[in-house]
């Protein structure tokens, strides 16, 4: 790819429109997945696919119980002791093991006093099905 000479020579402006690229590319791709959806759910089904979508956030963030700032930080500042950085991956892999099995138990289990307390709410579309979603963690 042959940029003008002035941006092959500045490594931000050269990170920066590549990066500007990529980002047009998936706004474009992103619009026309928007308009499909549109046209085949409507706008109930765009609605449930964001609260899926926030459900599974949800669940991400506490399954991992919060060790990904940590791991980025604790990551650059090991990165030449290794024998650190082994502790530090075999640690975290722990906890989100196990942040994994309680989040899989909780919503296993909790599965039928979801699906009431969201019923009654009117938002059944999506948690009815609790128990798939513990299997995805």
């Amino acid at each position: 790819m042959k940029l003008p000479k002035f941006i092959s020579n500045n490594i931000v402006l050269k990170i920066t429109s590549l990066n500007a690229v990529v980002i047009t590319i998936r706004l474009v791709i992103s619009g026309f997945i928007q308009w499909l959806l549109a046209t085949t759910v409507g706008a109930a089904g765009i609605a449930n696919i964001g609260q899926i979508r926030n459900v599974i956030q949800m669940l991400t963030s506490t399954s991992t119980l919060g060790t990904f700032n940590g791991v980025v930080k604790y990551v650059a500042e090991l990165k030449k002791d290794q024998p650190e950085l082994s502790k530090l991956f075999s640690t975290v892999t722990i906890f989100i093991g196990i942040g994994s099995f309680i989040s899989a138990t909780v919503l296993f289990f909790g599965a039928s006093f979801f699906q009431i307390t969201f019923l009654v709410l009117k938002t059944m579309s999506i948690f009815s099905d609790f128990w798939l979603l513990s299997f995805l963690l």
